[in-house]
């Protein structure tokens, strides 16, 4: 009876362990596949989101660099305008764009 407890607790053994080791497997293996799937999805929006950011940042820059642009364009020509009109320029400036006080 011995042989036979010992046979019987070895088939149980083989029984469970040949039942769980293809889940363990399986599930090892769907992890794998959804960790790196998910880290693909998350690149994607990432990406995504930064490239509207820098679009974002690229049109509430683009005015103020205009602007300072047509300022150069006024300050290089000096000797065609005088000090006080100059100054006047910059000053209307400054009220109708605050963004650049």
């Amino acid at each position: 009876m011995k042989i036979f407890s010992r046979f019987k607790s070895a088939l149980e053994f083989n029984y469970i362990l040949v039942a769980t080791v293809p889940f363990v497997i399986i599930g090892f293996l769907i992890l794998t596949t959804m960790t790196r799937n998910l880290e693909k999805e998350i690149t994607n929006d990432q990406l995504i989101l930064s490239r509207s950011l820098a679009r974002e940042v690229e049109q509430f820059l683009y005015e103020p660099l205009h602007l300072l642009g047509q300022i150069e364009e006024v300050l290089e020509r000096k000797g065609l305008i005088s000090d006080w009109q100059i100054n006047s320029y910059l000053d209307s400036i400054m009220v109708h764009y605050p963004f650049l006080r």
